[in-house]
């Protein structure tokens, strides 16, 4: 009978327990209020948020160290970052600081494996534009024959493509007549390869490198047919008519 009594009595002040408290959603007299599920809900947006901003911390504490470990740690981040879009200017350093390196090569091999880890495809990759600017901001005159190297002997996609459209960005007053001659050179080997998007700056950087000189060669190779490269040629053509009907002397390329 005391038993009953007693669960009896401890039913009945969970129930006024229970009254007291609004089911639940009144806030205890000793702590804060519990939000309501929709607030729990929208609450968790930050957590990305706050995961960049520690990313950012972190790539900031990376930036100047030279090690290996440093290094891993950076492209690890570039990854892991990748399908983020409010990530995009904490890879932009992520990858900046892994091309800081103190020996352009280590630099350069980094970089490379970062973007060669990234899923996306080129078309699809937000980073592509800066990480082919940055990569080509490398290239002169003595960095250009480890560039064009790393270009013929690159297998994995994205990294030959990053290395190629760098090449098509640099300018030819960087590198000497010689050099010039070598980069036409490799990229008309690497034409037939190249993708249709690929095609209009390496078109650019043939003409700004060879000029008109450069027409015969590309039109025995049978490249000529090739409505970018055919435009790029006229235009500097034209560029050149004008001037010499000026009497204006060409730029050194």
């Amino acid at each position: 009978m005391k038993l009953v009594v007693g669960l009896v009595a401890l039913a009945g002040a969970i129930a006024a327990l229970v009254a007291l408290t609004g089911s639940g959603h009144r806030a205890r007299p000793d702590g804060p209020a519990r939000p309501p599920a929709a607030s729990v809900a929208a609450g968790a947006a930050p957590g990305p948020a706050m995961a960049v901003s520690d990313a950012a911390a972190r790539v900031a504490r990376l930036a100047g160290r030279q090690d290996p470990a440093a290094a891993s740690e950076l492209i690890d981040l570039y990854g892991k970052l990748a399908s983020n879009p409010s990530a995009l200017d904490v890879r932009k350093a992520a990858f900046h600081a892994l091309l800081s390196q103190s020996d352009v090569r280590v630099g350069l091999a980094a970089a490379l494996t970062a973007i060669a880890a990234d899923p996306a495809p080129r078309a699809q990759d937000p980073m592509w534009p800066y990480v082919v600017q940055e990569i080509g901001g490398q290239w002169n005159g003595l960095t250009i024959q480890h560039g064009r190297d790393l270009a013929l002997i690159e297998e994995r996609p994205k990294a030959r493509d990053v290395l190629i459209e760098s090449l098509a960005q640099v300018p030819p007053g960087r590198l000497s007549e010689t050099q010039r001659a070598s980069l036409a050179a490799d990229l008309i080997d690497l034409y037939p390869r190249l993708r249709a998007e690929q095609r209009p700056a390496v078109d650019r950087e043939l003409v700004a490198l060879g000029g008109t000189d450069l027409v015969e060669i590309l039109g025995r190779r049978g490249l000529a047919e090739d409505n970018y490269l055919k435009g790029a040629i006229e235009e500097r053509r034209a560029q050149e008519a004008t001037r010499a009907a000026l009497g204006v002397q060409a730029p050194a390329r």
